[in-house]
């Protein structure tokens, strides 16, 4: 009896979708997974997704689906894949029903009918809300308790490498919180590690998000595209005294929010018909601009109805930094890093140019997004083609002569429903010896570079200044080998920029 083994890098929605859609699909094809492994870089739950706050953007009225599809491709700057922006659209409709049958609880009005909100570039309202701004974190919550007691999971474990042999992917290297060393062996390697927001500062990322997963899939030989396609968000809350920053949800522009300067004026009603709701690479920019003139930039809230209850995220973040918007309806913002684009490049089940390597979520380039994402368009991505990676999988191993698995392990010796959690690192950033950038100058310099706006001449400056520090070093440090996987994503947005 053929014995198959999953290594999913990532416990973020991607990858726990994943993980949830192998167990339930099993009863459906007839054939499952034996063994998942979930691989965490910090918690379960140092993810962007549990981050989300805006939604999830659905086409649950019918008639929306062409519409939906119109608007992202029309918000990505028509450079989006039609044919997996379909898929997105048309199968991210079932899914989702799927999932609230299954009980997920959704925002809905005093009649018990689902509400669905507006937000930038959407032409009508079809984003759903879970929990107010609580979206992402309600989701990841639910889909990972589809998976939970059946799968092992490795918190504070840093994937440093992806194993192959002739193109074949068949295992992953691991640090542990202590750098020792381990080596996984599976079947299938799910790459879902998100994107890169650490890269950058100002950001709104999870601290865990640095884009070592695009820097292992390189040195494995997995296809990159669109990696200058960077998404910066509009609106980072912007009080002295909160960081790391946090998103200002964009879908209180949706309910009557409006970017205004520091003198009063509603600077956006100039740049763009959809004014302070056109789509987030313009009103990123316009922010900088604003920013770059001298000038600064809020969120006037006058005229959103119940803010406090309708976004209690943001609210209980504000009063704890001591900001009533009962008082005070101008938050200041910023706009910062929030979402890759580009990645490793996948067909549209997920698969990468590495043999029985996939990629799914942020990590993954699925080319709907275009160069800019629509709103609230990432979470579904998540669901839609985490079930197709799945699907993928359970076909391959349907149809698989029988055979001995390749499955081998230094250290799962847990329990199939046991988390090994690991005493959390800190970390120490402790580079000494090795010839590697200071992380925050490395930040600063990669937002003033390949950020918002750029230019070629101060591209190609910054890349002179990469090029001082050695790549490909041999380190068994994850702070360090964090810091080398920044530097070579850095060269990678870089060079595509410049092409």
């Amino acid at each position: 009896m053929r014995i198959s083994s999953v290594i999913i890098i990532g416990t973020g929605l991607a990858g726990s979708q994943v993980a949830a859609q192998l167990i339930s699909l099993s009863k459906v094809k007839g054939v499952g997974v034996d063994k998942i492994t979930m691989i965490s870089k910090g918690s379960m739950q140092d993810c962007n997704s549990d981050l989300a706050q805006g939604g999830v953007a659905v086409a649950l009225n019918e008639p929306d689906a062409d519409s939906h599809f119109s608007d992202t491709l029309t918000a990505g700057n028509s450079l989006s894949d039609q044919k997996t922006t379909r898929i997105l659209v048309d199968e991210g409709v079932e899914v989702v029903k799927d999932m609230i049958e299954q009980g997920l609880e959704v925002d809905r009005d005093s009649q018990g009918k689902i509400e669905l909100g507006l937000e930038g570039a959407h032409s009508k309202k079809r984003i759903l809300h879970l929990g107010g701004d609580q979206s992402g974190h309600i989701m990841l919550q639910f889909v990972q308790q589809q998976s939970r007691g059946q799968v092992t999971v490795l918190e504070n474990s840093f994937v440093s490498e992806i194993l192959v042999d002739g193109n074949q992917a068949y295992g992953v290297r691991i640090l542990d919180e202590t750098d020792q060393e381990s080596i996984l062996m599976a079947d299938f390697i799910i790459l879902a590690s998100g994107g890169c927001g650490q890269l950058y500062t100002p950001n709104a990322n999870s601290l865990m998000i640095s884009g070592d997963g695009f820097a292992v899939a390189k040195r494995a030989g997995a296809m990159l595209e669109r990696m200058s396609f960077v998404q910066f968000h509009p609106t980072l809350l912007n009080l002295a005294q909160n960081d790391p920053k946090c998103l200002v949800s964009e879908a209180i522009r949706g309910e009557g929010g409006v970017l205004v300067n520091s003198n009063g004026v509603e600077y956006m009603n100039g740049v763009h018909p959809l004014k302070s709701l056109a789509p987030r690479d313009v009103v990123a920019r316009e922010n900088f601009k604003q920013i770059a003139s001298g000038r600064s930039i809020y969120l006037d809230v006058s005229n959103v109805e119940g803010f406090k209850t309708r976004f209690p995220s943001i609210n209980s973040t504000l009063e704890k930094l001591h900001f009533d918007v009962d008082i005070n309806k101008l938050i200041p913002v910023i706009p910062g890093a929030h979402f890759f684009i580009g990645g490793v490049a996948t067909d549209e089940w997920g698969k990468t140019s590495v043999n029985k390597l996939y990629a799914c979520g942020e990590v993954a380039s699925t080319r709907v997004h275009g160069s800019n994402r629509l709103a609230s368009n990432s979470l579904l991505e998540c669901l839609v083609f985490g079930k197709r990676v799945a699907l993928d999988i359970l076909t391959a191993l349907a149809s698989a002569p029988e055979a001995k698995s390749r499955s081998t392990s230094l250290v799962l010796t847990a329990q199939r429903n046991e988390v090994l959690r690991p005493a959390p690192r800190q970390s120490s950033a402790d580079v000494a010896g090795l010839n590697l950038p200071e992380l925050h100058e490395l930040q600063v310099r990669a937002f003033d570079s390949i950020g918002i706006i750029r230019e070629r001449e101060r591209v190609l400056e910054f890349v002179k200044w990469l090029a001082q520090y050695s790549r490909n070093q041999i380190v068994r440090n994850r702070d360090a080998m964090q810091l080398e996987n920044m530097v070579e994503l850095a060269l990678l947005i870089s060079a595509d920029f410049l092409k």
